[in-house]
């Protein structure tokens, strides 16, 4: 069993501090340190969800497309002669919008949903991407 445990460095020095200020006995600091200890691992195994179980449970909604050598995955829904264009925020995909805006497209709109970079199905690679590049990925997602 593999454990991940993230301990702060202050944590000795404050429990030395709180027991001194409050006379606490060796054995009430070793069980308070080991408790601590307990709540600050969690075991990593319930963090790492293989890639084919995603993939089966949470499929490609729209098209996965090739702009500049990275896969970038979006979502188009309707035919309206305008765009709306819905991006995600951190730690999330197109999925967090689809269902909560799908009726835009009812009112001639064309509905947009795209993965930024690193999240859902699109890719990244290690140069910065700020803010300015991310909308010129979607613009480009737009013109294919």
């Amino acid at each position: 069993m593999f454990f991940k445990c993230e301990v702060s460095s202050n944590l000795l020095g404050g429990l030395i501090n709180f027991m001194t200020n409050f006379n606490l006995s060796r054995r009430s600091f070793g069980l308070g340190l080991i408790a601590h200890g307990l709540t600050a691992c969690d075991r990593v195994e319930n963090y790492a969800i293989p890639t084919k179980f995603a993939e089966q449970n949470v499929p490609v909604t729209g098209k996965i497309l090739n702009l500049n050598g990275l896969p970038v995955h979006g979502y188009i829904e309707g035919n309206g002669a305008q765009d709306i264009v819905f991006i995600h925020g951190a730690f999330g995909n197109l999925r967090d919008w689809v269902f909560a805006t799908r009726a835009l497209s009812k009112f001639d709109r064309r509905i947009v949903y795209i993965d930024r970079p690193g999240f859902g199905y699109s890719e990244r690679d290690e140069s910065k991407w700020d803010a300015e590049r991310q909308a010129d990925q979607a613009r480009a997602y737009l013109k294919k």
